[in-house]
């Protein structure tokens, strides 16, 4: 099949041609006030965006294929399966598992509260041949753990599994008001975690900054990003 070459017919599209047509629906009205509005932090907002040219594209942080990511989060565990199964058979190639606890759960989230409820969740998921995130808010040391012992069960190593354990205190701290121990203990915590990770071979990505919980609340662009 040929290449399509209709552009070709058609005169450049410019900023300034653009502009002169909206002047002519404007008849007179501020551009300003009638086209760009401005976020809670006043940052302009404007109707179009010309192509950055000579900018740094923005990149990820390692190259690689994009995966396809379902969310699991229906609250029986027999369920939940079903449906990650028909998610996986479907094409998707990775999992995201959110537990009833945690705040992106919006009132679902799967109830596991033990290693068989994990094991039956995940029942007929290849772990080694998809990458799974999980999203337990506070708990999710203790998912953490379910989900080492459920590699260990299976006979996996831990560095031939994608796991994105999703730990993130401090935006547990801000869902729910509080933390369940002081600073420093949850940054011993969170040091033992790491290096106890580490020594069983994880390669996946143990920390999560999520700004979600933020925005959620109310908070601004930079307020998020802060």
């Amino acid at each position: 099949m040929d290449d399509l070459t209709l552009a070709a017919d058609f005169p450049q599209a410019t900023r300034e041609h653009w502009l002169r047509l909206v002047e002519g629906v404007l008849k007179g009205a501020d551009f300003q006030k009638k086209l760009v509005s401005r976020s809670h932090d006043g940052i302009a907002i404007q109707p179009l965006y010309s192509k950055a040219e000579g900018s740094t594209p923005v990149m990820r942080e390692q190259p690689g294929r994009w995966l396809v990511s379902q969310r699991i989060d229906h609250p029986d565990p027999a369920k939940a399966n079903e449906l990650a199964l028909l998610d996986l058979e479907g094409g998707a190639d990775a999992l995201t598992l959110v537990t009833h606890k945690a705040p992106a759960a919006h009132g679902f989230g799967v109830r596991v509260e033990s290693l068989d409820d994990l094991d039956r969740v995940l029942s007929g998921v290849m772990l080694d041949l998809i990458h799974l995130r999980v999203d337990a808010g506070g708990h999710g040391r203790q998912m953490a753990a379910l989900m080492l012992a459920l590699a260990e069960r299976r006979g996996h190593n831990l560095s031939d599994l994608s796991l994105d354990l999703g730990l993130d205190p401090i935006g547990a701290m801000a869902a729910h008001g509080r933390m369940s121990a002081s600073w420093d203990a949850m940054a011993r915590r969170m040091g033992d975690t790491l290096e106890h990770l580490t020594v069983q071979g994880f390669a996946g990505r143990t920390f999560l900054a999520d700004g979600r919980v933020y925005h959620e609340a109310g908070a601004s662009e930079a307020q998020e990003l802060a």
